[in-house]
């Protein structure tokens, strides 16, 4: 609640950024391969020649070098049921079989004939049941279904997919950074892949995970860290602003002394730190980086010392009064 919070929570707002936008939403322990077998920049798709980054959805084709791509091996097969009003550029489905062999894409309605004692289905209907409450051993095959809400009561009445167990997931936080109306425990479909062969493991094996499917998150989460960078852009383009400064300064004027110095201190971090270098992305913190912020923050700090402090108006008086 103090003043420089709300100066920057405005500033995200008229970005039009979510306040909980650089907040890392991943688990601690997540291994995922670098970003820097990425390709850097578009290139035309081998198999249909549109411009593309690191792959095209439309041909499921991994652009750039495929060897450097992680591949996931998976204990079962996996048919992932997409819906075609889902539009494939925007699905997380499309991850699955560019990063592991056992998973494959089926667009419904033309779906396979499932045997209901080898096939589980991933679906949170009402009579779904824990995973930790199923005998896992007799399934070969897991399905998961790629659509919205409205969309699954269709899927789920395809005559395929009658007499199947249905299973549901422990609750889990979605880190997915499309805004969705959904509660935040509503998953994008490779984070639900993700947590099933988690919780598989665990429960099929009695082995603590180790990381072993962590690689399925991998272009999930490199895209999660370029919309981080890309919404930080946004933030420090608005803070240099007209309107920002206007902000800052009215807010600035109806503070107390105290919280005035305060303000100008960090002003002065902030400004420093942005003429020294770039903050890097969120685990590749390096020494040059840590020496520029450390010389940023001394000289902020001698700076804020020079000026005088407000003295209070009864001796009485201290900061917390004003607080």
């Amino acid at each position: 609640q103090s003043t420089w919070g709300k100066i920057i929570r405005e500033a995200m707002v008229r970005a039009g950024i979510a306040q909980d936008a650089f907040i890392h939403p991943f688990p601690i322990d997540l291994s995922v391969a670098p970003a820097d077998t990425l390709p850097k920049s578009r290139s035309p798709c081998p198999k249909c020649g549109r411009s593309r980054m690191w792959y095209c959805s439309d041909c499921l084709e991994v652009m750039g070098d495929k060897s450097v791509v992680p591949k996931v091996e998976l204990p079962v097969m996996v048919d992932i049921i997409r819906h075609p009003a889902e539009k494939i550029s925007k699905s997380t489905a499309v991850h699955g079989p560019l990063l592991s062999p056992h998973i494959k894409l089926i667009t419904f309605p033309e779906l396979p004939t499932y045997n209901p004692s080898t096939t589980l289905m991933l679906y949170p209907s009402e009579d779904a049941k824990a995973i930790k409450d199923v005998d896992l051993s007799q399934y070969e095959k897991v399905l998961f279904i790629d659509c919205t809400w409205t969309q699954g009561a269709g899927i789920l009445a395809h005559e395929n997919l009658q007499n199947l167990t249905a299973v549901k997931l422990e609750r889990e936080t979605t880190a997915f950074w499309r805004t969705q109306r959904v509660g935040q425990d509503h998953l994008a479909t490779i984070e639900a892949v993700f947590h099933f062969f988690k919780q598989y493991h665990c429960q099929r094996l009695q082995l603590p995970y180790a990381g072993e499917f962590d690689n399925l998150l991998f272009y999930f989460f490199h895209q999660h860290q370029t919309y981080i960078e890309t919404q930080r852009e946004k933030v420090q383009a608005f803070m240099q602003t007209d309107e920002y400064r206007k902000r800052e300064m009215k807010h600035a004027q109806q503070a107390p002394p105290h919280v005035v110095d305060r303000i100008t201190s960090r002003a002065q971090r902030a400004s420093a730190l942005a003429r020294v270098s770039k903050k890097p992305r969120l685990g590749q913190r390096s020494n040059e980086g840590e020496q520029a912020e450390e010389q940023a923050e001394a000289q902020a700090e001698e700076q804020a010392e020079e000026q005088p402090k407000a003295q209070p108006e009864h001796p009485c008086q201290t900061d917390n009064d004003h607080k």
